[in-house]
């Protein structure tokens, strides 16, 4: 095994430029019109409307315009989503927010269009898997999805404990995943395209299926933050200019008030179930992006397949980040079409216009990227100035904001590169995920460096800069420049692995797809690589799973608190990672204090010194209201995973403020304790007698 053998080239074909989205999908839209209609009456059919928003606009998009040439299946979502943001932001900007009215009349019109395009429907052909290897890797299918299946009670039944994670509390899971990936293998190796697409499935339902099947509420504090803010916009119906830089870039936040003001479905519910939503949008856009390359289905699925077991970042939660990155993929390949179909240029304005609207940084990576094949003669500098100037536009309508949280923080990258939590050197399990990731990262970048210089020095520069080479390079590398002017809050460096991820992965896709067509040797080599890539980005990924588990009696007793405590007060966190900011009533407590909500983990020395509590008391009886300190049961544990504190730290301050003078429990049920602790001038304020 060489890698100078040819790596990019092997994947390229003559793609047969995919028609009109299949009669089925006209079909599929007159339902979801007909049954979201209906659903505005009925509430138990809300999550029709759901259906409709995510899928419906993009099948009539692809329907009426002529072809792009793409894979319809990775467009849809993407347009889709593009529409919902772009139509529900307008419609705050103009002051006017009539979800379910705009939702009625939509469904109606689409009902009507796609009843006037069906026909009879035509299914494609599909070869049912024959032979032995066949019938082994539906087996070791079937073998995944029971231990799968079987893993989740245990999971869900140890949410405080397994300091490794899932993967190492329930061996059936971590055979589960393995099973499947090792089944992915052999269909590459038969490339069996429907075997392929059933493996990647299931590994997606594996990896992040298993959140909303095991917790009662979403997971990542951060979402909650998210929640908030779409709380706000559906309440009042209107942004609030100036409260935070989320009011500025709108986008997703609107699209979920938009979707569940029309559906009836609440946004907690929606965000329950988002992760793996937009995992299978990222699985879509990947494959559309191969194909957009010009690589064969196994090629591209390959590629979809890595970037989805490497990423261990855990930007797929309820955030916009997570949209932003499905819509920066489908923009590239559209950008990528665009060179020979004017519809992929227009519909990639489309999707980068709404990406824009959504997030702050993404849009600047990808746009530095096409800058770059601009320079190559890659894209065409009209579309390029376009894309340019819907960015900027959007940036300079957001300037005060976003300049007050750093537009530029210096060209120190090794100050850029370090992330919120260096300091934290605490657990084996800490150094254990840091290993982890270390090798999900490092591996993916060497590996691809590799393979991209063998291909350059292979095809040589005139070669290789004229094909997909230099597109995918850019596409990979081009992340790193972040790093020469922010850190983004000490998380440009995750930043920087994410955005390298679909880059990365187009480059190693193609190569274990040959390498697997190969002699045996090569075809364990291949094997190992991507077995010890989805180890290591798994462990990586699930580490944090039960430290990220947000209880849904941790949301309700925030939002209790932030709705009910009347005037002035301190929701405070005993430690990070709690819910805070969950309900629209964050809005007039941060105008009132921006620091309401700050946790309480760092006073004095901090948890780990003797007179952490002395420290604590001195610095609450300096407030200007009361203080409810608020403790779950995820601290303890997530104290002793980062070295903030030993085991069992959290759990004895709390049971010592049950009955130290000063503290009072406000509210002490399903592992959530709410202590109150009043200064001392402050006792005749509301907040200092409430009770819920």
């Amino acid at each position: 095994m060489t890698l100078t053998s040819s790596v990019l080239t092997h994947a390229l074909r003559r793609p047969q430029p995919p028609a009109q989205p299949r009669p089925w999908g006209m079909w599929a839209a007159l339902v979801l019109s007909a049954a979201t209609l209906i659903g505005l009456a009925v509430p138990v059919l809300g999550w029709a409307a759901v259906a409709f928003w995510a899928v419906v606009p993009g099948l009539l998009l692809v329907r009426a315009l002529p072809s792009t040439g793409l894979p319809v299946l990775g467009l849809v979502p993407a347009l889709s989503a593009s529409v919902t943001v772009l139509l529900s932001t307008v419609s705050l900007w103009v002051g006017l927010w009539p979800p379910r009215l705009v939702t009625a009349i939509a469904a109606g019109l689409a009902a009507g269009y796609s009843a006037m395009s069906l026909s009879r429907p035509s299914w494609p052909a599909v070869a049912l898997p024959s032979g032995r290897w066949a019938r082994i890797a539906l087996g070791m299918v079937a073998v995944s999805l029971l231990l799968w299946l079987l893993s989740l009670p245990g999971i869900a039944g140890n949410r405080t404990g397994a300091a490794f994670g899932p993967l190492v509390a329930t061996p059936t899971f971590a055979v589960s995943l393995l099973l499947a990936v090792l089944a992915f293998l052999v269909a590459l190796r038969l490339r069996h395209v429907g075997l392929l697409w059933t493996t990647l499935a299931l590994t997606c339902l594996i990896e992040r299926g298993t959140a909303p099947l095991t917790l009662d509420a979403p997971s990542v504090d951060w979402a909650y933050k998210h929640l908030g803010v779409i709380d706000l916009i559906t309440t009042t119906g209107t942004l609030h200019r100036g409260l935070d830089i989320y009011q500025g870039w709108p986008g997703f936040f609107a699209a979920i008030g938009w979707v569940s003001v029309s559906s009836g479905v609440s946004a907690f519910a929606i965000a329950s179930w988002f992760t793996l939503a937009v995992t299978f949008a990222g699985v879509f856009a990947m494959y559309t992006l191969g194909k957009a390359l010009r690589f064969s289905t196994p090629s591209a699925l390959a590629a979809a397949m890595v970037a989805l077991v490497v990423n261990w970042v855990a930007q797929d939660y309820f955030s916009p980040q997570a949209l932003g990155y499905v819509l920066a993929i489908v923009t590239a390949a559209l950008v990528v079409r665009a060179r020979t179909n004017r519809v992929a240029g227009v519909l990639a304005v489309v999707v980068f216009a709404a990406l824009v609207v959504s997030h702050q940084l993404t849009p600047f990576w990808l746009l530095g990227a096409i800058a770059v094949l601009m320079v190559f003669g890659r894209v065409s500098w009209r579309l390029a100035a376009v894309l340019a100037a819907v960015a900027l536009g959007q940036l300079a309508a957001n300037f005060e904001i976003a300049s007050a949280y750093g537009l530029f923080t210096g060209v120190d990258v090794l100050a850029n590169a370090k992330t919120g939590a260096a300091a934290d050197l605490g657990s084996l399990a800490l150094t254990v995920h840091g290993v982890s990731n270390r090798i999900a990262t490092l591996g993916l970048w060497a590996l691809a460096a590799a393979l991209s210089v063998a291909a350059l020095v292979r095809q040589r520069w005139a070669r290789w800069r004229r094909g997909p080479g230099l597109v995918i390079a850019v596409l990979a590398f081009s992340p790193f420049g972040i790093l020469l002017a922010q850190s983004y809050g000490g998380e440009a460096l995750l930043r920087v692995m994410l955005y390298s991820i679909p880059g990365c992965a187009l480059l190693v896709g193609p190569w274990l797809t040959r390498l697997l067509a190969g002699d045996l040797r090569r075809r364990i080599a291949a094997g190992l690589v991507l077995v010890i890539l989805a180890a290591a980005g798994a462990q990586a990924y699930f580490a944090t799973y039960y430290h990220y588990a947000v209880t849904k009696a941790e949301y309700q007793a925030q939002a209790l608190l932030e709705r009910g405590v009347p005037g002035r007060a301190y929701l405070s966190p005993g430690s990070a990672f709690w819910p805070v900011r969950a309900s629209e009533a964050y809005a007039w407590r941060l105008t009132d204090d921006w620091e309401y909500d700050r946790p309480l983990q760092n006073e004095g020395d901090g948890l780990r010194s003797a007179d952490y509590l002395l420290a604590l008391e001195a610095h609450l009886e300096n407030r200007s209201a009361p203080t409810f300190a608020l403790y779950g049961p995820r601290m303890d544990a997530y104290a002793d995973y980062r070295g903030i504190a030993p085991l069992g730290t959290v759990d004895a301050l709390r049971e010592t403020l049950r009955h130290r003078p000063g503290w009072d429990v406000v509210i002490d049920a399903d592992g959530v304790t709410v202590f109150r602790y009043t200064p001392v001038r402050t006792r005749t304020q509301e907040a200092a007698t409430w009770h819920p």
